[in-house]
Parts: structure tokens; sequence; C-alpha cells
């Protein structure tokens, strides 16, 4: 089942508001588990060295 827990690094209070920081978890058995998806360039990819634009978009 999934959950939720709060972050105490990011909670605080910012213009007389409560800012929240909540991280939610999925189990390996949840539905759309596997579906998650962080794109995050390999600093040692040749892309990368000769100048990466971030054009995560571009992704196939």
């Amino acid at each position: 089942m999934a959950h939720a827990k709060l972050e105490p690094s990011g909670c605080g209070v910012h213009k007389d508001r409560v800012k929240l920081r909540i991280s939610m978890y999925l189990e390996p058995s949840d539905p759309y588990y596997e579906k998650h998806h962080v794109y995050v360039p390999d600093p040692t990819s040749p892309e990368y060295l000769n100048g990466y634009q971030g054009e995560v978009d571009k992704i196939p």
C-alpha cells in the first residue's frame, strides 16, 4: 500500500504560512509502480561532456 512521509528538512513557515514537504512512496505490488521514470543525465557520457543542453523532453 502506498504511504507518505513528512520530510522535516522541508517543513517550516514561509510568509506566515506553513510549508510542508511530503515524500510519497509506492510498494512494488502497487499499480503503476514500474511506470515511474526519472531521467538523469550521465555526467560521464560523451553527450554530457560535449555540452549537455538539458533536452529531456526529446527523449523517445
